[in-house]
């Protein structure tokens, strides 16, 4: 009985010992699991300031797929009813609404569609609850059609509610119901005409374009030419004032688009000669290239980005951060910013030779660390890591040595989730240690913590350390 004793007693001790050493050592899969998620959501506790609160929680609400991804979904909805709960309590109206319309896409991402449409209706601002049920309805299942077709009719906005058709034409074409497409097609049609009546000549050119595009992707070309036709009439039938100088400006790159994408390119690059302003008519040469480079016109997609990159050096106003976009040229507000959608072009086509010549172009330093943002990850796509470490490495030094505190931190945020992607969470966690705000630092690691939970790795030791230290760093 005693020996029993000593040698439970011996068991307790080696056992304890283990499990000292693993706390030292690498967590287990099981630890490391949601290990960087829930530092992230300790720093956000760092961020005190007013101005800053809807952010906090915005940050929050990014966890919550993550938690229902990997099974914890009590977790997940926990997290969900904190932020709804705080987001009523925030004074600034324009705060409150914004996240109450983030909150309610995420109940409606994770199924709870009648949650979702009870929190939409609690903004006070028309068209951000019409945005909020248009959010909603993206993640409302096509066999669900009743509850889309009451999520239509809750809507005022005729433009959104072209788009829930429009979304409900492709998932009908993909399951093959002819019948179902045809008839939500028709219907985005219908309203396509009604946008003028309740928003304006400015949404329904944009509406009439958005159509036009959806209509030749299903191989409905006459209907896309005519919507087209009717879209540029009614421009003419304005007065030829500053505002439609604009609205011709602004809508010109999407009207060639579209005919580029007919293969009608002279028609395409008409449109682009009518834009005064060069930065949309770089955005619009880069949108008609795309369309040759695809139709094996690769020789000719590069003489219009020449030639772009020549019309940018004509702008003169500065690059604005702020603008930088999903779709980069969209944006485009400085000469640098040019550039940088030009070098993008060259890098989806694999051009790194061109791509080279015209970032050396880039004159501002923080678009010329964007665009080796953009190397990095192309030479990381081709199999080349080693490479595109090194030149994380270079953009992180010049970064730091950055002034303007903004565009540092959004810079940092980039690098960072760049090193996540290729396999180095120990050197993505060393830049976000260098972000100067708990704000932007939250944030970032809220990124990286999403993207190592898909990927089960574990812990090593010394990201574990990074991890700890950076806890304990307060906001400037």
């Amino acid at each position: 009985m005693k020996k029993n004793a000593v040698l439970l007693i011996i068991i307790s001790i080696l056992m304890l010992c283990v499990c000292t050493v693993r706390r030292k050592g690498n967590l287990t899969s099981r630890e490391s699991k949601d290990f960087i998620i829930r530092y992230a959501m300790e720093l956000t506790k760092n961020i005190k300031e007013k101005r800053k609160r809807k952010e906090k929680y915005e940050i929050m609400l990014k966890a919550v797929m993550a938690y229902y991804q990997a099974g914890k979904k009590e977790k997940g909805l926990k997290i969900l009813s904190e932020v709804l709960e705080n987001s009523m309590q925030l004074k600034d109206i324009n705060d409150r609404e914004d996240l109450l319309e983030k909150t309610a896409e995420k109940y409606a991402a994770i199924g709870m569609f009648s949650k979702a449409v009870e929190i939409a209706q609690k903004t006070k601002n028309r068209l951000q609850e019409d945005y909020t049920l248009l959010l909603i309805s993206k993640h409302v299942p096509i066999e669900r059609d009743e509850l889309l077709h009451n999520i239509v009719t809750m809507i005022h906005n005729q433009h959104y509610r072209m788009k829930i058709f429009v979304r409900m034409a492709c998932e009908a074409q993909e399951k093959g119901d002819r019948n179902k497409e045809a008839l939500f097609l028709k219907q985005a049609l219908d309203t396509v005409y009604k946008v003028e009546k309740i928003e304006g000549v400015y949404y329904q050119i944009r509406a009439y374009l958005e159509l036009a595009l959806i209509y030749n992707t299903f191989d409905k070309r006459p209907e896309a030419l005519q919507l087209l036709s009717d879209a540029n009439k009614r421009i003419q039938k304005e007065p030829a004032d500053a505002a439609v100088q604009y609205l011709i400006n602004e809508t010109s790159p999407k009207f060639a688009l579209a005919y580029a994408r007919m293969g009608q390119f002279e028609k395409a690059l008409g449109f682009v000669e009518k834009i005064q302003k060069p930065f949309f008519k770089v955005y619009g040469l880069g949108l008609i290239a795309e369309e040759y480079y695809k139709a094996g016109q690769k020789d000719t997609a590069c003489d219009l980005l020449n030639k772009a990159l020549k019309i940018s050096e004509t702008i003169r106003v500065t690059s604005m951060y702020w603008l930088f976009e999903d779709d980069f040229g969209s944006g485009i507000s400085g000469k640098s910013h040019a550039k940088t959608y030009i070098v993008l072009k060259y890098l989806k086509w694999n051009k790194l030779n061109k791509a080279l010549e015209t970032a050396e172009k880039i004159e501002e330093i923080d678009y010329k660390i964007y665009s080796m943002i953009f190397f990095a990850e192309k030479y990381a796509e081709n199999g080349h890591k080693e490479r595109a470490v090194e030149i994380l490495s270079k953009a992180f030094k010049q970064t730091i040595t950055i002034e303007y505190y903004c565009s540092k931190q959004i810079l940092l945020c980039n690098i960072a989730e760049v090193y996540m992607n290729i396999g180095q969470l120990q050197k993505a966690l060393t830049v976000i240690q260098h972000i100067e705000n708990d704000y932007w630092k939250a944030d970032a690691l809220m990124n990286i913590g999403i993207k190592h939970m898909k990927t089960g790795h574990t812990i090593d030791k010394q990201s574990k350390r990074l991890l700890e230290k950076m806890i304990g760093v307060r906001d400037k």
